[in-house]
């Protein structure tokens, strides 16, 4: 899996489910105290998810650039400064990995699934199986 060629990386992109908020950045003003850390630590390892497992599986990673874009947004308009916003996306990546290592044979497979352009609900079923809940 991790010699797969460059072009063969299945694009994806995530629809920020749970995370409406986000429609309405633009005419809210901002205020840190709104949005809880569990909401805005769950948002950041979401929206590095899809970098962090491109990373994993390729060496690199070809997009998720509008989502970077988004988490930057998201960070100014809850005022964080710059290096409170670099700490919270260290943290985000830092933690995201150690998931996504942890249930390696499960995201291969659903590398696996997404390369062959598997339906969401076949990919959801391939982590479900793939999964041991026994160390869930």
């Amino acid at each position: 899996m991790e010699n797969v060629k460059k072009d063969k990386i299945p694009d994806a992109s995530v629809k920020f489910v749970g995370f409406e908020f986000l429609t309405e950045l633009e005419c809210m003003p901002a205020n840190k105290r709104k949005l809880s850390s569990t909401v805005l630590s769950k948002f950041l390892c979401v929206i590095v998810g899809g970098l962090v497992a491109e990373y994993l599986a390729y060496g690199y990673s070809k997009g998720h650039h509008g989502d970077v874009e988004k988490l930057d947004m998201v960070l100014k308009w809850l005022q964080f400064t710059e290096d409170e916003a670099n700490g919270l996306i260290r943290w985000a990546v830092l933690n995201t990995l150690m998931i996504l290592r942890s249930y390696s044979e499960a995201r291969l497979a659903l590398v696996e699934a997404m390369t062959r352009g598997k339906s969401i609900g076949n990919c959801i079923d391939v982590i479900e199986t793939t999964l041991n809940y026994h160390h869930i």
